[in-house]
């Protein structure tokens, strides 16, 4: 190691072998000082001695290396002459020279003084002098040194654990002493033990300074007593323009009279009163509650008086919450100077993702709301002015795509109303409904498909105009409508319409047109084979069937019954729905004479029943009605037929009673 140390000499003694000096030893004990740069070394090194008979040059009288020599604290201990016997006559002076690894040779070299030149009394002499003190010398211990005698032998006493004790170098003073160091009480219990009595002896520790002025008082400690309501007390002061004031304190005050019965731990601050104290700045309560601002005894597990407030040279009012790791979990800040940002708040999960975000200044002077999901993917999204143009508050929500799937808009892109929407996983408009749209500010809701065309609209007034009634409106797939039904047509009735490909109307369904409902078609086609219009049947004592032939009733007008004369003039036709074969049409009024029970089958194709017996009935045959009740037979006199043919036959019937398919004809 290369080292500049400082040598110095302290101490030199010669080590005797007994009190005869028949044997004067070849050894010495020496002592030094190391320092490097100012600082005492603490190391291990291999250290060099020579003896010399000049202070400067010449050559070493004796010379030995001493290999791995513990420093503590800048103190060496060794003895010359074990490796190599110091065999000088001590007749002259010498001066000793120290070389630390493999520095050069230190300087100046130390002169030895008397004491080792005792190697050269001869057995009963008696030292004449002692550093140049001949004569009477008195010898004094200094603090913490005691001398004893036993015969002609000094003992000197400096009481130290083993590796050294206390040293004075200049102004300053330390010990390598590995113990404590008592003050006010013979045992030190700490490395610092300081006995401060009574209460009334006054503060513990008590530090001055402070510039020119040494009776500045910048630090004391004492305690008021030890009953209950005891207070420690930590000091700070400094010297205002007349004297030296308090400027702060940290107290205890105890709960009780011994130690396990707790205390407050309180700061406190002085105030404009010289002497005086803000109360109760940050108290520390022994059941954990904490409580800052002077609002004394915290009432819950952190109470402030007044407000938080906190700031840096980016953003001002800045403070973050951080959990044990060190992780901010929650973030405030009064002032952000990042673009279309204001006062927000920021929270996050574990992770360290941000999962709330709320500002107060979002877009433009407005305040808004985001949750976002792990990995901060956005979620929800609540603003007080939609983008902040000038519209209405506005919630959007998105999958874990990051898709917006529904929207609500309190005023859809500044044009005013209410708006909701909803969206497919890839983004795409599929539904929406506005509270307001076109010069009626009528509602509407849409469903759409993924390419954004119209599949059906409900309108509170079709095209926004307010005379309109309420619509709804069938789109095909290329967005052309095909059906509308409105509520208010031609006067205030309801209609369908159906258009056809390219957009015209072929179809009208209208409740009241002209007083009346009317169908408007091209071509109607039903899905039925006759036309048909319902009746009441007086015989109630018969059973009424489909296929029956009815006629007119003369004794209760509008009505028929169970024909069961041949030839009957009154014949009025087959009650439909036999054979499997419906009723195409049928017509009736409500509420009037013209209306019934029975769906009368007037023309068309309906099955009926047949007599067969009188002759076979062939297709084309006409047929009139028969003495069995409710068949028709072949016509046989065509001159009592007149007025009384039903229609013609289109299958046969052999013989018997049975069924056939008429085409209704009445004549």
């Amino acid at each position: 190691m290369d080292r500049n140390p400082l040598f110095a000499l302290l101490f030199t003694m010669l080590v005797f072998a007994g009190a005869a000096f028949a044997d004067p030893p070849t050894t010495l004990s020496f002592q030094a000082m190391i320092t490097d740069g100012g600082g005492p070394v603490s190391d291990t090194l291999d250290l060099t001695f020579a003896v010399y008979d000049t202070s400067d040059a010449g050559i070493a009288l004796w010379t030995e290396t001493i290999p791995n020599v513990p420093i503590e604290v800048g103190l060496a201990n060794v003895i010359l002459g074990k490796i190599n016997p110091l065999n000088l006559a001590f007749d002259d002076t010498y001066w000793i020279g120290l070389m630390v690894g493999a520095n050069p040779e230190m300087t100046p070299r130390t002169e030895l003084t008397a004491s080792p030149y005792a190697r050269a009394l001869s057995p009963g002499g008696a030292v004449t002098s002692l550093n140049g003190k001949t004569d009477d010398v008195t010898l004094l211990p200094g603090i913490g040194v005691t001398l004893s005698t036993l015969g002609n032998t000094i003992t000197v006493h400096a009481p130290a654990a083993a590796g050294g004790g206390w040293y004075v170098n200049g102004n300053d003073i330390a010990s390598n002493v590995p113990g404590g160091v008592a003050i006010g009480d013979s045992v030190p219990e700490a490395k610092l033990h300081v006995n401060g009595g009574s209460a009334s002896a006054g503060p513990w520790a008590l530090i001055k300074g402070g510039g020119s002025v040494f009776d500045n008082v910048a630090l004391r400690l004492y305690d008021t007593g030890g009953a209950a309501g005891n207070r420690t007390f930590l000091e700070w002061a400094h010297r205002g323009e007349t004297a030296a004031a308090p400027v702060g304190r940290i107290y205890t005050r105890s709960y009780g009279s011994n130690a396990s019965d707790g205390a407050d731990f309180i700061f406190e601050s002085a105030n404009d009163n010289v002497g005086g104290f803000t109360q109760n700045q940050l108290v520390l309560k022994r059941n954990g509650r904490v409580s800052v601002g002077g609002v004394g005894g915290p009432i819950t597990t952190f109470d402030v008086g007044g407000s938080i407030h906190a700031a840096d040279s980016i953003m001002a009012d800045y403070l973050e919450l951080e959990d044990g790791a060190g992780t901010v979990m929650l973030q405030l800040v009064g002032e952000d100077p990042g673009p279309g940002l204001g006062p927000h708040l920021s929270m996050k999960n574990l992770a360290g993702d941000e999962t709330v975000f709320l500002d107060g200044n979002y877009g433009s002077s407005a305040s808004g709301l985001l949750l976002r999901g792990p990995g901060e993917e956005l979620r929800v999204q609540l603003e007080s002015r939609d983008g902040g143009t000038g519209s209405g508050a506005s919630l959007r929500l998105f999958d874990e795509n990051n898709y917006e799937t529904v929207r609500l808009d309190a005023e859809e892109d500044g044009a005013g109303g209410g708006y909701f929407s909803l969206r497919n996983e890839v983004g795409n408009k599929t539904f929406e409904l506005k509270s307001e749209e076109g010069p009626g500010f009528a509602s509407v809701i849409r469903f759409l498909r993924n390419d954004q065309t119209t599949v059906l609209e409900h309108e509170a007034h079709e095209g926004g105009i307010a005379a309109n009634g309420a619509t709804s409106s069938y789109y095909n797939t290329l967005g052309t409508r095909t059906v509308s039904i409105r509520s208010s047509g031609s006067p205030q009735s309801g209609e369908i319409v159906l258009y056809d490909s390219s957009g015209s109307a072929t179809l009208w369904i209208d409740a009241d047109r002209n007083g009346s409902s009317r169908i408007e078609v091209d071509v109607l086609e039903l899905n039925g084979a006759d036309l048909s219009e319902r009746f009441d049947v007086t015989d109630t004592d018969r059973e009424i069937e489909p296929g029956t032939v009815v006629s007119i009733d003369p004794n209760s007008p509008g009505d028929l019954r169970i024909c069961d004369n041949a030839y009957d003039r009154r014949v009025a036709g087959i009650i439909a729905g036999a054979g499997g074969v419906r009723t195409g049409l049928i017509m009736g009024h409500d509420g009037t004479e013209a209306d019934g029970e029975h769906p009368v089958a007037l023309t068309g194709r309906v099955y009926c029943f047949v007599d067969a017996t009188h002759g076979p009935i062939e297709p084309g045959d006409l047929l009139t009605t028969s003495d069995v009740p409710g068949h028709a037979m072949k016509v046989e006199d065509h001159e009592k037929a007149t007025g009384a043919i039903l229609g013609k036959a289109m299958t046969g019937l052999a013989s018997g009673r049975g069924m056939v398919l008429v085409l209704v004809s009445l004549q």
